[in-house]
């Protein structure tokens, strides 16, 4: 099932994402009441890594749940200490990333004012843009998509597969499966 390293965090997944938002639901940013299917909503990256898992195993891994993952593919916890001390300096980083952007930016638009002359953008404006959502995201100043719906856990040959091209992981919300294995006292 897991090994000694790995978390049954590691094995969560939304199976069914939810359109529901977690701004409308009332609660506190741990768990919210949603009133459309009229289940409690967990915030799993609002909690310790220890919470996390005992609310998992608890639940026995159905339950609607919430949470955002890192670029390696580990659930972000409340207590990640290594998260912390990374956004510092991802921030020192990224502030001369973003820079250089708007530098690039700002003589890419002097030079051909951003658009054609039958009103569409440039492919270079439209790549300058992405790197600049890119650099947003990575600062903080612009949140990814959550999603939220029924969480299940993929087959491990896919969890052990190469993570998606995609730098940015969005994170998600929604019901949560994850098989717990039966207790084998007698």
């Amino acid at each position: 099932m897991t090994t000694k390293n790995e978390s049954i965090l590691d094995h969560v997944r939304v199976a069914s994402p939810c359109n529901a938002r977690w701004e409308d639901m009332a609660g506190d940013d741990r768990a919210r009441f949603c009133k459309h299917c009229s289940k409690h909503v967990f915030n799993l990256s609002a909690m310790s890594r220890v919470e996390a898992e005992t609310l998992v195993r608890e639940k026995e891994g159905k339950f609607c749940g919430r949470f955002s993952r890192r670029q390696d593919g580990t659930m972000l916890t409340a207590d990640c200490s290594v998260g912390r001390g990374v956004r510092r300096r991802r921030f020192v980083r990224l502030f001369a990333v973003a820079f250089a952007a708007v530098m690039l930016l700002s003589s890419a638009l002097a030079a051909s004012a951003g658009r054609r002359r039958d009103g569409s953008r440039s492919p270079a404006m439209v790549k300058i843009d992405g790197w600049i959502y890119e650099a947003k995201v990575k600062l903080g100043i612009v949140k990814p998509p959550m999603l939220m719906g029924v969480v299940c856990p993929l087959p491990l040959p896919a969890i052990l597969a190469p993570a998606n091209a995609n730098p940015v992981q969005p994170p998600v919300m929604g019901d949560i499966a994850v098989p717990v294995p039966p207790s084998n006292q007698k």
